[in-house]
């Protein structure tokens, strides 16, 4: 039981809202914060703390997160990349990012600067769909609100409905009709209303 025990604690510990790639590997004992990027192939070793919303990479991984913003320089298309290194948290829980030098990498070109170890490329555009679960705790109420709705509408296209309508004109004289919209017993519903009105007259 020790050893399972041991073993459990030095599993890998992730935050919420990580993206790990295909491929990846975190050995034991390493810590991943929240809101991280995990690039496919990247190495995370023993050990290892990773602040949150960083963008690791490489082998080993490297804590360097990119915001990369798709323009146009000089006539040029390309990624506008905007490396930065996290050094911890304020004190509302959020990220303290440390800017390092922007390049700009043209479409089909690579390029690096002083402050980064590795290169960026772009080989081409293309559209994606991306996946991000999340537990959402409101989610019971949208789906009750959901099943609501499609109870409103069942009931509203299957279940038979009466109208009557009541004309009173000067002379005191009454017309009543009726109509309903699906297959109910509606001739014997409305005489027995007419005959308890002309009752309640009598009365």
């Amino acid at each position: 039981m020790g050893d399972l025990d041991r073993a459990a604690r030095l599993e890998p510990g992730v935050g919420r809202d990580t993206l790990i790639g295909m491929g990846a590997l975190l050995l034991s004992g390493c810590e991943v914060g929240a809101e991280c990027l995990i690039a496919a192939g990247t190495l995370i070793t023993e050990k290892r703390r990773i602040p949150p919303r960083s963008v690791v990479m490489g082998v080993p991984g490297r804590d360097v997160g990119l915001d990369m913003i798709l323009t146009s320089y000089q006539g040029e298309t390309g990624l506008l990349v905007l490396p930065y290194r996290t050094v911890g948290v304020d004190a509302n829980g959020d990220p303290i990012p440390v800017p390092l030098n922007p390049l700009f990498v043209a479409l089909g070109a690579s390029g690096t600067n002083a402050d980064l170890d590795f290169s960026v490329s772009v080989r081409g555009i293309a559209g994606a769909t991306l996946l991000i679960a999340k537990n959402d705790p409101g989610q019971g109420l949208v789906w009750l609100a959901f099943a609501s709705l499609i109870s409103g509408i069942l009931i509203t296209f299957y279940l038979p409905r009466r109208r009557v309508w009541t004309r009173i004109a000067p002379t005191g004289e009454v017309a009543i009709v009726g109509r309903s919209d699906r297959y109910v017993d509606f001739e014997r519903e409305f005489g027995r209303l007419l005959g308890d009105l002309v009752a309640r007259r009598s009365g």
